[in-house]
């Protein structure tokens, strides 16, 4: 028998498209706004434009600024995730594969603004025990 699950929320419990291309840009414009020259380009994954962002500031000795540029970087993409979250719908099945009695976990990488207000949204926070976004990692 099951007694515990961890989940995905984005492409697993609900259907979440939020404008990439903007929010692509936006970080962008902030990573050159924020004078770290990473070498990133919108052809690159968001993820890959992080680890750029945070491998310069490293290689140039400003690893204490890795924080901070990370919220902002996070900052945009908060925005642009909250954004869609009025149009996000639960995926079909969701709630049947939510069970009481397992003890669930929801892991994303979504910002916790965003996930909070779609599991709100969507009445299903009351399934996850834990709940671990982006912002809780470092």
């Amino acid at each position: 028998m099951l007694s515990a699950a961890i989940f995905d929320l984005d492409g697993t419990l609900v259907d979440f498209h939020f404008d990439g291309v903007s929010a692509k840009k936006a970080l962008l414009t902030k990573i050159a706004e924020l004078g770290v020259d990473a070498e990133v380009s919108e052809a690159d994954p968001t993820q890959t434009i992080f680890d750029k962002v945070y491998a310069k500031l490293s290689s140039n000795g400003a690893s204490s600024k890795i924080e901070a540029v990370r919220k902002e970087l996070y900052r945009i993409l908060d925005y642009y995730e909250l954004q869609a979250s009025p149009k996000i719908l639960l995926k079909e099945n969701a709630l049947e594969t939510l069970k009481d009695g397992v003890a669930l976990a929801l892991v994303t990488n979504s910002g916790r603004k965003p996930a909070d207000q779609i599991l709100r949204k969507h009445g299903i926070e009351k399934f996850f025990k834990v709940t671990v976004t982006r912002d809780d990692m470092t």
